[in-house]
């Protein structure tokens, strides 16, 4: 399975810096190019002086004892992605907690910011709290900030956030095929988990226990299921967090299932039903209860496997119209030919809306491919495969339909894949849907058809 690369937290600081930005670290996708390897500066530069940073406008970084270097790192981002954002001759600092008089935030390093909220531009409003502190202070949202320092401060080694208040994390497993966590991955993932969850529910996570039920009075909406107990008001930190027991807290808005399947804690996630968008430009085979989504990359060895393997065996389910698979594009190798392939193949099926040639060549060319690829030698086979189909299927990758396969690539993760292959099933008018990353045999997906008829 091939992770997505993203551009996340550290390119757009006041974009949604999410769950899925830590997610992507330790899917080892690092972001933009400008954060990579030799390419990262953290040499600190003269900030104002400390009376001129309290008497602001500023933006500052407070740190704790010892987090004087990371904070000094951590501003240099802050300043190029918030400078328009914020008044001119806005002054950013990092100065410490007994500086400021900021003695008892909830995590440290923390963003504040020194002048008035109507002053605060465009996006950055939607990311800093509805609160002032002592001294006038206004904050950036913890969770958010947590999550950059998170993914920043790990990945130029210079550690990560401390947090006032601690946390207990409870996974809850679902009963749906592949939607328990794997104990063997958890152990070895377990300190980088923690690491993870401390930036969402801003609170330092001492312990993760998995369990087959939920806290007494309480039925998750999604599986894995996961919870902070904590005797701290954590909702206080993070807007998207809901107690839902005394000392029991949830988080309503992100997918932590989705970012257990994407770290590979447990083969599925069971999540709410959502749309998947542009589904009508892509094929359809049959036209059963159950869909199947699946998403692939022609360039994907796992994907050949699922095509040569397991789609046999799917189409004939589509054949007599129990299922429905639906075919995206999500090409995320670094390969010009394989775009090309997928453009070119949907140009054709919007032409023809033939979608059962459609399948034919796909499988027809995973087949062709499959030793190439192990080889590391399709890119030129598949050339060759592109131009003989131009001729063959008399279209070409230029049309209006090659835009959808962008648009499936940016819309994949609105469900949550972020790798290849990438499966969704749900029922037609039904709640949820479970989503998949990896090769999975027929076996699993006869499991998953047969669950989904009967919820």
């Amino acid at each position: 399975m091939r992770a997505l690369s993203k551009t996340l937290a550290i390119t757009v600081l006041v974009a949604a810096i999410a769950v899925v930005g830590i997610a992507a670290y330790l899917l080892m996708s690092k972001g933009s190019p400008s954060t990579k390897g030799e390419n990262v500066t953290t040499t600190a530069t003269q900030q104002p002086s400390l009376e001129a940073c309290l008497k602001g406008p500023s933006a500052i970084i407070v740190y704790e004892s010892g987090e004087k270097n990371f904070a000094d790192t951590l501003l240099q981002y802050v300043e190029k992605q918030l400078a328009s954002n914020l008044p001119p001759g806005t002054k950013f600092c990092a100065l410490s907690a007994k500086e400021t008089g900021l003695t008892s935030l909830p995590m440290y390093p923390a963003l504040v910011f020194k002048l008035g909220m109507d002053e605060i531009k465009g996006k950055l409003r939607d990311f800093v709290l509805n609160a002032t502190l002592p001294g006038g202070y206004i904050p950036f949202r913890y969770d958010y900030f947590a999550s950059f320092a998170t993914q920043l401060g790990m990945y130029l080694g210079k550690g990560a956030p401390k947090y006032t208040h601690e946390a207990k994390i409870i996974i809850v497993n679902g009963d749906a095929p592949g939607t328990q966590v794997n104990e063997k991955y958890l152990g070895a993932a377990k300190g980088r988990l923690a690491v993870v969850l401390s930036a969402i529910f801003v609170a330092d996570v001492k312990d993760i226990q998995v369990v087959d039920k939920p806290p007494a009075n309480i039925v998750p909406d999604e599986y894995p299921a996961v919870y902070a107990e904590s005797n701290a008001d954590l909702a206080k930190y993070n807007p998207d967090l809901r107690e839902v027991a005394p000392g029991i807290y949830y988080d309503y808005k992100d997918s932590l299932a989705e970012l257990l399947a994407g770290l590979g804690l447990v083969p599925a996630a069971l999540i709410k039903y959502k749309p998947i968008p542009y589904l009508d430009k892509h094929p359809a085979l049959g036209s059963g209860e159950i869909h199947i989504a699946i998403f692939d990359d022609i360039m994907c060895p796992y994907c050949a496997r699922l095509y040569i393997n397991v789609m046999p065996k799917l189409v004939e389910y589509a054949k007599n119209n129990t299922v429905t698979i639906h075919i995206l594009d999500l090409p995320v190798h670094q390969s010009q030919e394989a775009l090309v392939f997928h453009k070119l193949m949907l140009c054709y099926y919007n032409k023809t809306h033939n979608a059962w040639k459609y399948y034919e060549i796909f499988h027809d060319t995973y087949k062709q491919l499959y030793s190439y690829i192990l080889s590391g030698k399709a890119e030129q086979k598949l050339a060759e495969i592109v131009k003989k189909l131009r001729e063959e299927l008399n279209t070409t990758e230029l049309c209006p339909a090659a835009k959808y396969v962008e648009l499936s690539i940016q819309h994949s993760q609105d469900v949550g894949i972020r790798g290849v292959p990438g499966i969704v099933i749900w029922k037609k008018g039904g709640k949820h849907m479970l989503v998949a990353m990896g090769y999975h045999d027929i076996d699993w997906f006869m499991e998953a058809i047969k669950w989904m008829k009967t919820h």
